[in-house]
């Protein structure tokens, strides 16, 4: 369980500090703070107000900047930097920045005159589209790190570029400058190369002494070794939470810090300049007590242009979607590797969407309780914390598809190796996960087996994106070649999975008995196929929504199944059985699936057969479960085992709403199907007695007087092996409806038997008969219509 106490924490505190001290200051309106100023530097509110610069000071949106003879250096909130020298005006005109919402970030400044020198933050690196310097003759768009750029009193532009690219446009033209080149923009004219030999210099205009320069410079560096400013909860490059420096101190000192590239923040995936949402696993143990994170952001230490192959992972971010039910991981740093005493990366490789390695010999500067150890991971060259992440990706469930994986490349910890794992899903709207692997430590071998697991857990949205499966829930164990060790499930094996494109992701471990732990990453490539199945145009169609109804009939005295109605159920995908049908409930704004009955897989039982599967008019199914497990609604126990003469028989499907009961004309309903029935006879003086025999209904009929309201029915009932002097059973009798009622009972059928020489005898035999209507009922008259129904 997750605690909050009422103290505030370090940051609780930063914040509360920040707030103090710049009230009157909205921190949305912040852009950033001097970190460098000599001589008089002003800044101008848009209401005319003047106000000299000094070190520490914040500068804000909408401002603008006269340095007049100083100079002055700004941090800014996205990490960049911006140096303007003498006789420069400078308009923030527009600036905001969110660091849990990068893409957001926008600045659009106005370079009236002077020389500048920059360096881009997060603004120019998420999102370069909201990045835009204008000047009296061209705009500046950001497509690199870095540049400098003069804008002369004649009007001329002069730029170079220090590293990336960087665009100037204009009505005339536009043209991308490159690293090392230096380019010119007249009044009235197009970029262009400058002539050879110039270039904007580092420092234009410089005033100061080389001997002021090197002190500088020195004093620069020791500048950069302290903690950064931040403003709220901003961290620095390490993921450390930042203080404030003291304001007194900074302004005793008066020189300009070099500016230098920035430490590289993480690269991140991007999908339309929004960051792509990724899935992380690893071994990990959180308070979570999962090894699986999706909708995280991911940062890397490189990243190719095509934003396909990526480097070491530096950063795990959680977002609002990480965990619906944990609203404190929005946009919550998880994990950060980067710090005085990094983390060193081993066998990192990269297989189709996955990328996947090891951590060691190093700290995490922040790990997550919800994800791991309380403020930090540490490990020696000899330890190594494995994980493997991908892009979030969801497949749609419901069509009939089969989604399989193989390994394609794994990662052990310790010495073993994952030999062999396939993994199918049946993406049916309860999919089904079967599991083959092996794994070897010490000369002994390891397999793992699973069929068809259902992962009761229903996704409402009707969208896959990844599983767990485990030995206590699922009956995932694994046997060993050497017998006594994995002995009576003594050895459970847990996979955690996600989606990644094409491929999939897992963390697995297995458990030995009494030794240590098998455990790894793995990644796996996928592709999908149509499953084939028996094709019935009558079939009921699978259904996440609560309108069918069901009837339930047990042979065993000891399993009572009743009735129930607004069901959702799902068929198989192969045999159109019923799989599973369940109640589905509100818990706030999440809907849930419960009350489960079905033929389904537990930890340690086999899901029952399902034979004797039926149609009709895409309105009803039947079909009986025998000889295993099944589910039988609120069951506290969790599932009845069903031995080989024990049947359930079921009735599912679209119930015609009593209001739809016609009160004239009449139907007649002739067999269309049915299930087997097992007959027990006890009378010793019966000439019936078959001893768990099963016999099968053969014909029969339903002819219903609406008129009237009343009902008859008859049917028969044939093939017994058991008792070979018995034929037939022949089942009839009528009843009295209820007014606009869904609802048949025959309560006292009578019941003859017959052989091939005669009628049997069949003493105090009785029989009675229970129904609903399903589907459209269209009465006439004097019926002859027939109209299909299971009996």
């Amino acid at each position: 369980m997750r605690h909050t106490y009422p103290h505030l924490t370090g940051k609780g505190l930063l914040t509360a500090f920040i707030a103090c001290l710049f009230s009157g200051q909205t921190l949305a309106d912040i852009a950033g703070r001097v970190n460098f100023v000599s001589g008089k530097v002003q800044a101008v509110t848009a209401d005319g107000t003047r106000r000299n610069l000094v070190k520490g000071e914040l500068v804000n949106s909408g401002e603008r900047l006269e340095t007049n003879t100083g100079r002055v250096q700004i941090r800014f909130t996205d990490g960049s930097f911006i140096s303007l020298q003498p006789n420069t005006v400078f308009n923030l005109d527009q600036y905001a920045f969110d660091k849990a919402k990068p893409n957001e970030g926008s600045l659009l400044f106005n370079f009236i005159r002077g020389s500048m020198r920059t360096v881009s933050g997060a603004i120019g690196k998420v999102n370069r589209n909201n990045y835009k310097v204008q000047t009296p003759v061209a705009t500046i768009g950001i497509r690199g790190t870095s540049y400098a750029a003069t804008q002369e009193p004649n009007g001329r532009l002069l730029l170079t570029v220090g590293s990336g690219i960087v665009n100037l446009a204009n009505d005339f033209g536009d043209s991308d400058v490159g690293a090392g080149q230096t380019f010119q923009v007249d009044t009235g004219k197009a970029p262009t190369n400058a002539p050879k030999g110039t270039s904007v210099g580092a420092r234009a205009n410089d005033p100061e002494s080389k001997q002021e320069q090197n002190k500088e410079n020195q004093d620069g560096q020791n500048d950069r070794q302290k903690p950064d400013f931040v403003f709220a909860n901003q961290v620095d490059k390490d993921g450390k939470l930042l203080a404030v420096k003291n304001i007194e101190e900074q302004q005793q000192k008066n020189e300009e810090p070099p500016i230098e590239e920035p430490p590289k923040e993480p690269f991140i995936q991007t999908v339309n300049g929004f960051p792509r949402l990724s899935s992380f696993g690893s071994l990990l143990e959180g308070s979570s007590g999962v090894k699986i994170y999706a909708n995280v952001i991911a940062g890397y230490d490189a990243l190719s242009v095509d934003g396909k192959t990526v480097g070491n992972l530096i950063r795990v971010l959680g977002t609002s979607l990480t965990d619906t039910e944990n609203p404190n991981l929005t946009d919550k740093l998880l994990l950060n590797v980067r710090s005085n005493n990094n983390l060193k990366f081993s066998n990192v490789q990269q297989i189709g969407s996955l990328s996947f390695g090891a951590w060691t010999n190093g700290t995490a500067s922040v790990v997550d309780p919800y994800l791991g150890t309380v403020q930090q991971l540490t490990l020696s060259d000899a330890q190594f914390m494995l994980y493997i992440v991908g892009t979030t990706a969801e497949k749609v469930v419901g069509n009939n598809m089969k989604a399989s994986y193989s390994l394609a490349g794994s990662l052990a910890k310790g010495a073993g190796t994952l030999t062999e794992l396939n993994i199918d899903i049946d993406l049916n709207l309860m999919p089904l996960v079967s599991v083959d692997m092996a794994a070897t430590l010490n000369n002994i071998n390891y397999h793992a087996q699973l069929n068809k697991a259902p992962l009761l857990d229903i996704s409402f949205d009707k969208k896959f994106s990844g599983f767990i499966l485990s030995g206590e829930g699922n009956g995932l164990y694994a046997s060993s070649s050497t017998a006594s060790l994995c002995a009576d499930n003594q050895c459970p094996v847990t996979l955690s999975a996600f989606l990644s494109s094409n491929d999939m992701g897992v963390v697995y471990e297995i458990f030995r008995n009494e030794s240590t732990l098998l455990s790894g990453v793995a990644a796996l490539t996928g592709n999908e196929s149509v499953i084939n199945r028996e094709v019935n145009p009558q079939s009921l169609a699978s259904t996440l929504d609560g309108k069918y109804s069901a009837l339930f009939k047990s042979s065993n005295s000891n399993v009572v199944v009743d009735d129930t109605t607004n069901l959702a159920a799902v068929f198989d995908s192969q045999s159109n059985g019923l799989m599973s049908a369940f109640h589905v409930n509100n818990e706030g704004s999440e809907k849930i699936a419960q009350d489960f009955y079905g033929a389904l897989n537990a930890a340690n039982t086999l899901a029952a057969e399902t034979k004797d599967i039926g149609h009709a008019a895409k309105s009803l199914s039947w079909g009986r479960w025998t000889n295993g497990r099944v589910d039988i609604g609120k069951d506290a126990n969790g599932g009845v085992l069903l031995g080989a003469n024990d049947n359930i028989h079921y009735l599912i499907g679209l119930p015609t709403p009593d209001a739809s009961i016609p009160n004239i004309g009449s139907v007649r309903y002739n067999l269309a199907g049915g299930t087997a029935s097992a007959i027990f006879g006890t009378g010793t003086s019966q000439q019936t007695v078959t001893s768990h025999d099963i016999g099968q209904v053969i014909s029969g009929n339903l002819v219903v007087d609406f008129g009237r309201n009343t009902s008859e029915l008859n049917f028969t009932v044939s093939g017994f092996t058991k008792a070979s002097n018995l034929q037939s059973l022949n089942v009839f009798g009528s009843t009295s409806l209820a007014s606009a009622s869904n609802n048949l009972n025959f309560n006292d059928l009578n019941v003859t038997a017959s052989s091939a020489t005669g009628v049997l005898g069949c003493i105090d035999c009785t029989a009675s008969a229970h129904g609903l209507f399903f589907g459209d009922v269209s009465p006439i008259g004097q019926s002859t219509q027939t109209a299909p129904a299971a009996a």
